[in-house]
């Protein structure tokens, strides 16, 4: 009987706080910033070959670091030449120190990206995975509003007409907020 008092008065003074922490944490996510990646045209048509931007609207959010992968059909389509990457995200790999294990398709150099796959791989893969960040070493001001993260140039990899999607399929985008 003391048991079952004591699991009861347990109940009812943790149940309480556990709704206030819930509510909580729902208020500081309702209040989150969102962002959104997009390309800057809706659609288009090939030929001509067609440069694609890869666009961010982060409002009044400056941006620290994006990672975004783009897919692609590669029996219809194919990146005539490697990714640029804008130069509002500027970190670069070239301080890396020797011997340290990069991963697979990380920029060299001074080159402003983190990972960006090589032309090759994407028109293999139809996979197209861009990394970068803002460089802690500069005082330059991360980008906010509405910015261009890369560009590239798709062609058509088939002589007959079609309709295909070029899609994002894998983001994230982290502000500079210190929460």
């Amino acid at each position: 009987k003391n048991k079952r008092l004591i699991v009861l008065l347990v109940a009812l003074v943790t149940l309480p706080l556990t709704v206030l922490l819930v509510q909580k944490v729902i208020r500081y996510f309702a209040g989150a910033a969102s962002a959104s990646i997009y390309f800057e045209a809706a659609s288009t048509t090939l030929p001509p070959d067609q440069v694609i931007r890869l666009m961010v609207n982060s409002g009044s959010q400056q941006v620290g670091y994006a990672m975004v992968e783009v897919s692609f059909d590669t029996t219809k389509l194919r990146l005539v030449n490697e990714a640029n990457t804008s130069n509002q995200l500027t970190m670069n790999n070239a301080d890396v120190p020797a011997g340290t294990t990069m991963p697979q398709y990380a920029c060299t150099g001074t080159t402003p990206c983190i990972i960006k796959t090589p032309m090759s791989t994407a028109n293999s893969t139809g996979k197209l995975l861009i990394v970068l960040a803002k460089d802690p070493r500069t005082s330059t001001v991360a980008p906010s509003q509405i910015f261009e993260l890369a560009n590239f140039t798709l062609t058509k990899n088939t002589e007959t007409g079609t309709t295909t999607q070029l899609t994002i399929t894998n983001s994230q985008l982290v502000d500079m907020n210190a929460t």
